[in-house]
């Protein structure tokens, strides 16, 4: 089920990346990897978003397909889909730090607010 949500929302998906080696990710990378979404970006979104979880490998699958050429070869961790208001994330069971939170704050800044568009890196 998630496999074939998920590949419908991989279209104009944006998302962090990291070189992060080989499947499945044993624990979050370093927090560093992710760049900080700017503190304007903290507030919430002015309207709800679908928040779908999967596998570090089915995220990867359907956020690597929209990524930039000079971001091919690096694992992507999460992406956002502005359009369709969703967020695919990793399974939080496999973040147990505030790296998740950080991971998470920065695919919701990418949401648009209501006196702004959405974060864009």
């Amino acid at each position: 089920m998630i496999k074939s949500a998920a590949i419908a929302l991989s279209l104009a998906m944006a998302g962090p990346s990291a070189a992060l080696g080989d499947f499945p990710v044993p624990a979050a990378p370093d927090r560093t990897i992710v760049e900080s979404a700017p503190p304007e970006f903290w507030d919430p979104p002015d309207a709800p978003f679908a928040l779908i979880f999967g596998t570090p490998e089915q995220v990867d699958e359907v956020c690597a397909g929209n990524t930039p050429r000079w971001l091919r070869g690096y694992v992507v961790l999460a992406c956002t889909r502005d359009d369709r208001r969703v967020v695919l994330m990793p399974n939080p069971c496999l973040y147990q730090h505030e790296y998740y939170a950080k991971l998470l704050c920065h695919e919701q800044a990418h949401l648009t607010r209501r006196d702004r568009p959405g974060w864009k890196h």
